[in-house]
């Protein structure tokens, strides 16, 4: 149970963030203009939007699981860019987003510890508009939380693959799942 719950934790967290925060700008195309003279040709060129949001920690209450002993980390403060694209192109649909951060601090409650923080997250989500499959997730993320002293930092990195066929056979990798606690 309690390597499930670290797997789970790497998806989790910008979902956790993002969940809580209410939106900051609408969603409008990026591509081109979809008029009765466009669509003609639409299934030629791709539809793309663009959104970009930004999440500030110190106007919130949220925290970070990192696996590590069971640590619940409180984030203190920091900003959270995230920059989302949907492409739509024929029958495929893309959906990706980078996040990274600054000025990003956290607080081990228990111990007392304070941390500088570096989160940068890669998603790509990928499906067939008209039967779903094949369906694909590539993610990447990398995380890096630093204390003063020595042993006491904790750096974490994952890159996940999960891939479904269209006769619903799912293959799921986690490479180079890493997750060191000096503590």
């Amino acid at each position: 149970m309690k390597n499930l719950i670290r797997i789970a934790w790497f998806i989790a967290p910008a979902l956790l963030v993002i969940t809580s925060c209410e939106p900051v700008e609408e969603v409008t195309p990026a591509g081109p203009d979809m008029s009765t003279e466009n669509t003609l040709n639409a299934s030629s060129r791709p539809i793309i939007y663009k959104v970009k949001e930004q999440i500030d920690f110190s106007e919130q209450e949220a925290y970070f699981f990192t696996g590590c002993n069971d640590d619940l980390l409180k984030i203190t403060d920091g900003i959270l860019r995230i920059n989302y694209t949907i492409t739509e192109h024929k029958d495929k649909v893309t959906f990706q987003y980078h996040s990274n951060t600054s000025n990003f601090r956290l607080l081990d409650e228990t111990m007392g510890m304070a941390y500088v923080g570096s989160w940068v997250d890669n998603y790509k989500e990928s499906f067939n508009l008209y039967n779903f499959y094949p369906y694909t997730v590539k993610e990447t993320i990398n995380l890096v939380f630093t204390t003063p002293g020595k042993g006491n930092n904790i750096k974490i990195k994952a890159d996940l693959r999960i891939r479904i066929d269209a006769n619903g056979n799912i293959k799921t990798y986690i490479d180079n799942y890493r997750i060191d606690c000096q503590k």
